[in-house]
This record gives C-alpha cells, sequence and structure tokens, in this order.
C-alpha cells in the first residue's frame, strides 16, 4: 500500500482549456482553407484538361500536395504535427479536388461534344432577326439573302464550313466566315417556290478528340 508522502505513479496532466480551443479553432480553420483550396485546384485541373493541358493539371496537384505545409503556413494556418490528421487533411483535399475535377468536366458546366449550332438569321435592313419556321421549313425571300447561325465550343472552332443547294441539285461549299461566334455566309438567285437546303458543319477539339456538330436547314423561297 503507497504511503501518502509518496508519488503517483501516473501522472494526470491538467487540462488546458484555451490551447484545447486554440487547437480546435486551428483544425476547423485547415478544414475550410483545405477545402477551398482543394476546390479551386480542382476546377483549375478541368479546365487545363478541357482546353488539352492535362500533364499541366496533373503537375499543378503534384506541386500544391508537395508544398502544401508551406502553402497552409503561408495562410495563417498551423499544421498538425500529428500523421493522423495530417492524413485526414490530405484525403479532405484530394476528395475535393476531384470533385471538382469532376464538376467542371461534365454537364451543366461542359458538354463534352461538337460545337452548338443554332438560331438562323437573317440580315432584313440591316437588322438580324430569326427566320420564321413551320415544320422545320424556314421561309426566305426570293433573290439573294445573306444569313447567318451561332456557332460556339468552349475550345473553339478549329474548322467549320457551309454547303447549300437546291432541291435535285448536287451539294456545293459555299463561302463562309466567323466572327464572333456566328458563321456568316449568302445565298443568291433564290427562285420563287424553290426549296434549298444549308448544311452548316464545325468541329472543336478536346482532349486530343475531333468532335463534330453538324446541321441542317430546309428553306422555301417565296
Amino acid at each position: 500500500m503507497p504511503k501518502e508522502n509518496e508519488e503517483p505513479l501516473v501522472k494526470i496532466p491538467e487540462f488546458d482549456e484555451r490551447k484545447f480551443l486554440f487547437d480546435e479553432k486551428e483544425r476547423a480553420k485547415s478544414i475550410v482553407v483545405i477545402f477551398i483550396i482543394g476546390a479551386i485546384i480542382g476546377s483549375i485541373s478541368g479546365y487545363l484538361q478541357l482546353i488539352g493541358y492535362w500533364y499541366l493539371s496533373l503537375i499543378l496537384i503534384l506541386v500544391v500536395l508537395l508544398f502544401s505545409e508551406y502553402i497552409l503556413k503561408g495562410l495563417g494556418v498551423q499544421v498538425s504535427k500529428k500523421t493522423s490528421h495530417r492524413i485526414l487533411l490530405v484525403g479532405e483535399f484530394l476528395l475535393t479536388w476531384l470533385v471538382f475535377w469532376i464538376l467542371v468536366l461534365n454537364p451543366p458546366l461542359n458538354h463534352v461534344s461538337g460545337p452548338e449550332i443554332a438560331n438562323l438569321q437573317i440580315a432584313s435592313n440591316g437588322v438580324w432577326t430569326s427566320l420564321a419556321e413551320k415544320s422545320g421549313v424556314y421561309d426566305v425571300p426570293i433573290g439573294s439573302i445573306s444569313l447567318r447561325v451561332y456557332m460556339y465550343a468552349y475550345s473553339g472552332v478549329v474548322y467549320y464550313k457551309v454547303m447549300a443547294y437546291e432541291a435535285g441539285s448536287t451539294p456545293a461549299v459555299i463561302p463562309s466566315h466567323l466572327n464572333n461566334n456566328y458563321v456568316y455566309f449568302n445565298l443568291t438567285d433564290l427562285n420563287y417556290d424553290s426549296t434549298y437546303y444549308v448544311q452548316v458543319y464545325g468541329s472543336t477539339v478536346v482532349n486530343g478528340s475531333n468532335l463534330t456538330s453538324q446541321v441542317s436547314y430546309t428553306l422555301y423561297a417565296t
């Protein structure tokens, strides 16, 4: 039986409430900062992959992981010395990075497809207006007309062309030009009560793959 003047075998440290609250505050701060960094790096990585620089996104995440401790200290966050806490923070970063990387690469933020082609318009008295359409047929005046169609690709349009021909004739490529996300072209010598077909092609490159879109319009000259 221990004597009264003997020291206890196990000395229980006193609970430091101030230190405990400080540590919890720093831990919560590090979680928030890691989430923000992961979201930013994940979004940038997704964008880099969209424009074909996937290797830069890989280098970026490796650099952030290697210098994460210095980055956190630079942001005024105390890095825990406990291995378990460090592993949790790395896991949080990777998970957040992955989530935002996936979000950037997929709809609704991104459509991995060919260029968007839409909104056929005609020039009338210096103003561009949408053509009247009924059952997939657009009414146009006879003679010569100027048309344009909206064309947009997130990674940029790398190729486009317009083909036009009268019903019963051979399709032919006609002059066109792309400006401010619109492809402009002219149709000439449109005959009354005749049907014409216009085919608009556009392509873009995403992650090294060539993606093409095509839209066909049926015009009726009246």
